[in-house]
């Protein structure tokens, strides 16, 4: 069997008729984290990302506060920007100022922009395995580099495994057609993940969450015209055979942590509101407690980290987005993070195995001269939890509305990211002093957005 260490890296999408949205102009900076109702609910739009990266001892250490009003101010600056070479898939680039994004053909006929990176070739001692999905389940381990395919039976035309999940001691995949309107449901097929292989379970819906407790198969009400009422809500199905929960038809689980389920409610006519939380029992579908409106970024263990209304609105060099830290349960704040003046994140959060960092993508303060587009482009930062410190890792780039799989590995200390090229993906690594990131193994693809990663171990 497969065992699963709940890093509480793997949900990356909220339901599809969540949006965290703002408007934005040239050097504004907006996050959007789109999901339609129209069956394609995983296609995600994610606009900026980081066109200059400075190197781990430039960047600021961001300290924690008990409260919001006593957080220190950050530094003006992240340092230099640093405009790498990029190498590998990516080739000579052209330097004229508004060039299109280098990009390749990628899965369901979308053209997908490839990140921008210098490599380097030395890194430390990495463990764990990880499993990857894209139009096959492999999996891969960290000592010895190599990829084995747990699915030896393709997805099949138009089919990708796009979510991987899990619950303690069992991986779980899920695959969404390109096409919505080819299947009977509109999301796709839900599968076990063992030494084995994958075996299909006899289970339909549109989302796949895991977590702490377990994981669940979420099912959404259908849709309903415009000022009706739904007469059904979203229903949780746990994988393990226990009781299903029924919650409101506005809900949306986000997170299934040790402290219970984290529940929003959002409204569909407003979506970039801060939405509503309720931390309900993962037994008996109960309300523990009710939560203050939050932008949810992240949530394991008892801890839940939401952005504040400035990280989705327009951004300038004076303006922060800043992070808070709630405890799940009191519902108090135990940390307050300033990020660096007109960044903000444009992922959700991936923590680490010991809960004490988060990682995501962050994007830059302004556009990239060199490329032709209308938002900043990302990169990929790590903030300590305890010290507030943030790490930016160095000569790494990704266009805006581009997206990554991550993880870390079984001690915390490397961060990995699966980045898609196209028709191949490259699973890279970095840690802390690294001069920029090293590859760790080819993948073959195309892949979903994000590309599916999934931390487990054998």
């Amino acid at each position: 069997m497969v065992d699963v260490l709940d890093s509480g890296s793997q949900r990356p999408l909220l339901p599809r008729w969540v949006w965290l949205l703002g408007a934005g102009v040239a050097a504004a900076v907006l996050i959007v984290i789109a999901v339609t109702r129209n069956g394609s609910h995983h296609k995600v739009a994610v606009a900026p990302t980081l066109s200059s990266s400075p190197t781990p001892s430039s960047s600021p250490a961001l300290s924690p506060s008990p409260t919001p009003s006593s957080s220190p101010a950050p530094s003006s600056a992240l340092g230099s920007p640093i405009i790498p070479p990029p190498i590998g898939a990516v080739g000579t680039l052209a330097t004229t100022p508004g060039s299109p994004w280098p990009s390749a053909s990628g899965a369901c006929g979308d053209v997908v922009d490839v990140p921008l990176r210098t490599l380097t070739s030395h890194y430390g001692k990495v463990t764990g395995t990880v499993l990857v999905g894209g139009g096959l389940l492999e999996t891969i381990r960290l000592d010895q580099p190599t990829a084995a395919v747990v699915s030896s039976q393709s997805t099949g035309p138009g089919m990708r495994y796009a979510i991987l999940a899990s619950r303690p001691g069992v991986a779980y995949a899920e695959t969404y057609p390109c096409d919505p309107s080819s299947t009977v449901s509109a999301g796709g097929f839900f599968y076990t993940v063992d030494a084995t292989g994958t075996r299909r379970l006899n289970v339909t819906g549109d989302e796949l969450v895991g977590g702490a407790h377990r994981a669940w198969v979420v099912r959404f009400p259908p849709e309903v015209p415009t000022n009706s009422q739904a007469t059904s809500g979203v229903i949780l199905t746990p994988l393990d055979g226990g009781a299903t929960i029924t919650l409101e038809p506005n809900a949306y689980l986000f997170a299934d942590t040790t402290a219970g389920l984290v529940v929003g409610f959002a409204d569909p006519s407003n979506g970039a509101a801060p939405a509503p939380f309720e931390l309900v029992d993962a037994t008996t579908g109960r309300l523990v407690r009710t939560l203050d409106s939050v932008h949810p970024f992240a949530a394991q263990g008892h801890d839940l980290i939401e952005g504040g209304q400035t990280c989705n609105t327009l951004q300038t060099n004076t303006v922060t987005c800043s992070l808070e830290r709630l405890d799940l349960l009191t519902g108090r704040a135990t940390g307050t993070y300033r990020l660096p003046g007109g960044r903000t994140p444009v992922s959700n959060a991936v923590f680490s195995p010991d809960g004490r960092m988060i990682a995501f993508q962050l994007t830059a303060a302004a556009n990239d001269p060199r490329f032709a587009t209308d938002f900043p482009a990302s990169g990929l930062a790590i903030l300590h939890l305890d010290t507030g410190r943030l790490v930016i890792v160095p000569n790494l780039e990704f266009a805006p509305k581009t997206s990554v799989g991550l993880t870390f590995d079984t001690t915390g200390s490397s961060l990995l990211a699966l980045v898609d090229d196209g028709d191949h993906g490259e699973l890279l690594i970095w840690q802390e002093g690294m001069p920029s990131p090293a590859l760790v193994v080819t993948v073959p693809g195309p892949f979903a957005a994000p590309p599916a990663l999934l931390l487990i171990q054998q």
